[in-house]
Formats: structure tokens, sequence, C-alpha cells
């Protein structure tokens, strides 16, 4: 083994202990970003977050409210938000109106200076930018719009996130899933499921019309009133849009794209199942179910009668915060009939039963219908679609690029419909997508025989299946389902009630935004960090290391992989290189431009 390879190997331990802890407060003149020490940082953050959340359930309101304004000036706070938008996120490669993208180390030290600086003059200095406003796909047809504040913004708006959510975190209603820490659409769904599995009911499948971009700015504030930092959110509800270099104020609506708008879209929607609730309590005695994630929710009750009642509750409530109900795409339906929520089709079928289960003089009391939950058509036309051109834009590349394009495709879609029957959506996609790859196969090489393109570019795995290939032997992966049911959040828990061995089980068993292969290594590090030993949390980003490196010849394969913090990843391959080369050098190596050169004595 060579001295680079046993230093790769060995390296996270050594590097481990030798990072300096940085002191949260108060900032030294000489600190570094690289040699921030996240750990204790986390935990500071974490720490008020839970005192937070637990003085407001014990009823110490005004204790709630002083530990979010000490998390508002929080330094560790303002180092992790940071952190979050300029080295986490995606989004950091987007730019707002100042045209400022992905900042490097040193940019990174100077902006959480200036927002300590700004966070010591109790934000009075503080003025928000303007919004660039951007246009993503949201149908083949329409259009979302995006309002993407400047990076430092961004930050801000994080520190307030962090101050904010346990304090609300504390007071949502039970049955809103939607952009909550360590919740996700599954977990509606399964409410969704629940309701329904031993009784066909009547569906309100509401939807609002352009609810982030139409809600009332006095009752949302008026929900704040007393809250620290709520001048600082009604500068970001105000702030004025630039597009197309023309600016525009801004009167209604908290835009998409901001780090806080969710959150304060969740604010702006809570109370309506308690105020439905209270309203319909004369009218029947058993009581509807109210399910929403986000702006997408649903009414259930066996009385047609009700769910009508409740529509018009449910316009009258919405009325006061500035929404109203789509009426084109909201509807009454039967269980029977189906209905799509979240991209999945929910729907009782007739259950077709045969021999002795069949009669029902002695199976009296046996249900005649099965609910199931499947992807819902149209995504899987619209995934199809995709993946299809893809296919036809990449006529010429290799078979090794075209499995790195269509790859986190068909694994992001498989990963989000795996707890659902999926098995025949995903037949018909694998269907189609082999005989896609046959025909782009076939194309390339028009004077061979079909056996020699098959040779080729196909191998049968486990005898069943035909996989496309590439000259390296990778092949591309189909979508596959889970061998098990969703499991639900626990009803009452929150992700600030200080019961992180919960958490992290959830986390390793595949609950959340982690895909199945960073759920094997989670539960193989026992939900631990391989490089800070802290808890991973589940809005944590996560990246896959190569213990043995692979320009060292380390294999993609479970034993060479450990899980680290994409932060901590990043951190380690900064000392790595360093270190890396100091040994490089002293073992008589000069560097020539990204080669290494030994000079013989």
């Amino acid at each position: 083994m060579t001295d680079i390879e046993a230093f790769s190997h060995t390296g996270i331990r050594t590097l481990h202990s030798n990072i300096p802890i940085f002191h949260v407060s108060p900032l030294e003149p000489e600190w570094e970003w690289n040699k921030v020490f996240w750990g204790k940082i986390e935990r500071s953050v974490d720490n008020l977050q839970r005192r937070i959340y637990k003085a407001f359930k014990n009823g110490r309101y005004n204790m709630a409210r002083k530990l979010s304004k000490l998390l508002l000036n929080s330094t560790g706070s303002i180092l992790l938000n940071v952190r979050k938008v300029t080295q986490d996120n995606q989004g950091k490669k987007t730019a707002g109106v100042d045209g400022k993208r992905a900042l490097d180390a040193t940019a990174r030290k100077e902006l959480v200076e200036e927002v300590i600086e700004l966070s010591k003059q109790k934000w009075k200095k503080y003025r928000a930018r303007a919004i660039r406003r951007v246009y993503i796909p949201k149908t083949p047809t329409k259009k979302r719009p995006l309002g993407i504040p400047i990076i430092k913004d961004r930050a801000i708006q994080g520190v307030e996130k962090s101050a904010l959510e346990p304090y609300w975190e504390a007071q949502f209603e039970a049955n809103s899933y939607g952009f909550r820490p360590a919740h996700c659409t599954h977990d509606a769904i399964e409410a969704i499921f629940i309701n329904i599995n031993r009784k066909k009911k009547w569906v309100l499948d509401a939807d609002m019309k352009g609810c982030f971009n139409h809600i009332a700015h006095p009752p949302l504030l008026e929900k704040l009133k007393g809250f620290p930092g709520r001048k600082l959110i009604k500068q970001w509800l105000k702030a004025d849009v630039i597009e197309d270099g023309k600016r525009y104020k801004t009167v209604e609506g908290t835009p998409q794209g901001g780090i806080i708008s969710p959150l304060l879209a969740n604010i702006a929607l809570d109370g309506m199942e308690t105020f439905l609730l209270e309203k319909l309590k004369g009218h029947s005695r058993v009581a509807a179910k109210v399910i929403r994630y986000a702006d997408d929710f649903v009414v259930l009750h066996e009385d047609k009668a009700i769910v009508e009642l409740a529509k018009d509750y449910v316009q009258q409530w919405l009325a006061s915060i500035g929404l109203e109900l789509s009426e084109e795409k909201t509807k009454i339906v039967h269980t029977t009939e189906g209905f799509d929520f979240l991209g999945f089709n929910i729907r009782h079928y007739p259950k077709l039963e045969k021999g002795y289960v069949a009669n029902k003089v002695q199976q009296p009391n046996r249900q005649d219908f099965k609910t199931i939950i499947q992807p819902a058509d149209k995504k899987v036309k619209a995934h199809i679609q995709e993946l299809g051109k893809v296919i036809k834009k990449l006529k010429t590349v290799s078979a090794e690029e075209l499995i790195e394009k269509l790859q986190p495709k068909i694994t992001g879609f498989a990963n989000y419909y795996r707890f659902c029957c999926c098995s025949d959506a995903f037949g018909r996609i694998t269907h189609w997508l082999w005989h896609r790859l046959w025909v782009w196969a076939k194309r390339r090489h028009p004077n061979k025989n079909k056996k020699w393109v098959a040779d080729k570019y196909f191998t049968m795995e486990k005898g069943k299946r035909w996989h496309f290939k590439d000259d390296k032997g990778n092949t591309l992966k189909y979508p596959k389902g889970a061998n098990h049911r969703y499991v639900k959040v626990r009803a009452g828990k929150s992700y600030f009630d200080g019961d992180t061995i919960y958490w992290s089980q959830r986390l390793s068993k595949g609950y959340g935004e982690i895909t199945p292969s960073k759920a094997k290594m989670l539960k193989k590090q026992k939900g631990f960090c391989f490089y800070c030993h802290n808890r991973f949390k589940a809005e944590d980003k996560m990246e896959a290391h190569h213990l043995i490196h692979k320009e060292d010849g380390g294999p993609d394969k479970y034993g060479n992989l450990a899980l680290m913090h994409k932060h901590c990843h990043d951190q380690y391959h900064a000392e790595y290189v360093k270190l890396r080369d100091n040994l490089r050098k002293s073992k008589g190596y000069v560097k020539a431009g990204n080669m290494w050169i030994k000079f013989k004595d």
C-alpha cells in the first residue's frame, strides 16, 4: 500500500482529531471557515430549539418568545444558516438581484461577520433587497413563479426560520404534514389510507387558487404579533419584485423560493382544520377528517351532505386570509371513483373473492372492497415522456453517459412511489424503457445483427430481466418498490421534542427524504455521521465517502463507503488535500499543473 493509500484509508480519524474546535462566541479575528467545529454549534442550536418547543408546550409562552429572541441573535444559528445557503443547498448556485452565487470560504466568513453585526444592532439597519422572479415548469403547459432573494437575505431568513419553527411546531394542527421537519407526503397519504381503509367515504378533493401568491399580509402578521423578528418578516413580505428589468410592488402573497415562505404559508393556513371541525360539530355525530399537505388538502366523511357543507365553510375561512378554492379543480367524489392527491391515485376497488371466502353467508362482515394507492396515471405518463426526451436528445452519446443521465430520474421516481402499489406502474415504465433503449442501441449499429447489439448493450441480471449496460459493465437499475408499507409519524410527535432516538431510527429505516442506499449506510452507522459523530437529522444533506478514494482504486461497495454530512465531507477533503500535498512534498514530489512529479536523487 502506498503512502497516499494509507492516508486515504485512515485519514478520517486523523483529520477529525486534528481539527481545532471553533468556539461559537466571541468570534476571533483569525478564525477560518474550514476549521469550524460544526458539531458543537449544531448541538447548541438544537438545544435552544428544543427548549423553545417545550416551553410553549408547558404553557410558558413568554419564556418561549424570549428563547426565540435569543436564537434569532445566536452566532451559532447565523453560522449554520450561512453554511446551508452557501454550501449545502442546491439553491446556492442561483443568484438574486445582486448576481452573487455560491460563495467561497473567505466570502462565507465575511457574510457571517456582516450578519452578526446586523444582529448586534438588533436588525435596525437591515433592509431586505428586492427579489428576482424566475419561472420553472409546473406542467407541460404551465409555469410556476419563484422569487429568489439574495444570498444574505436567504441566510437571515434561515436564522428567523430557526427561531420561529419550533415555536409554531408546538401548536400546528395534528393533520398538517407539508413543509414540516421529518414529515413528508407519505405521511399524508398514509393518514388517508388509515381513515378510509375500513369504510367507504365521500371526499372533498380541494385545490386552492394560487395559495402562495395570494395570502393576505394583515392576518398573517396578526398571527405573528409580539414575536421576535416580525419586522424582518414584514420586510420580506413587502419586498419588491424584479422581473425582466422591471420593478413591481408586492401587496399580497409570500413568494415561493424564499427559505421562510413555506413556514409562513403553514402559519397562514393553520387553524382551518380547527375552524371546520368546530362548525361541523353539530351536524354529525361522526367527525369529518381533514388532511392537509401545505395548500393541498382533503376532507373525508361518510355523508355527502357533510362534505358539501364542509366545502362552504372552507371557502368562508379561506376568504378571511385572502384565498379561495379553484372551482375547476375542486370536486366532491366517492372513494369508489378514486381521486388524485400529491401524485398518488387513491381508490376503493371491488374485492373479487374466490372459493370458500366467496360465500357471503359464512363471511357476513367481510369487506367487499379493498383500498389501493398507486402512482397517478398522469405522473407515470409525464415520467415516461421525460425519459423519452432524454433518450431522444442523447442519440450520439456513449451508453455510460446515457445511464448517468437516466439513472437519477428513474431512481428519484422510484423512491417517491416505492411505498405504494407500484408494481404495475413500474412494470409499464420498465417495459417501455427496455423497448426505447433497444431502438437506441440498434440505431447506433445499423450494420450489426440483433445478437451482437444485445451482447454489447444488454445483460441478464439474476436470470430475470434484461438490463441496459455500458462498456464497463455498469447497468441501468430499473425502478423497484419497497417490500413493506410506509409507517406514518406517530401522532403527537414533533421533531423538536428531544426524542432523537425515535427520529434517527425512522431515518435509518428509509422514512423521509433519504434513498434506500443511504438508509442502509445510516443503519450500519447507527444514525451517526462517520466524521463528526453527531446524529443525522432529517434535513441534513448526506454524502457517501469512499474510505479508500476512487482515485486510489477504492471500489463503489458498501464496505468502502461511509455516510457523512455534506459539510463534513467538504471539510474532510479540504484538510485531506493539504495533508496529502504535505505528505507528497515530504517524499520528494513537486507539483506541475495537476500532476505530481518525483525527482530522483
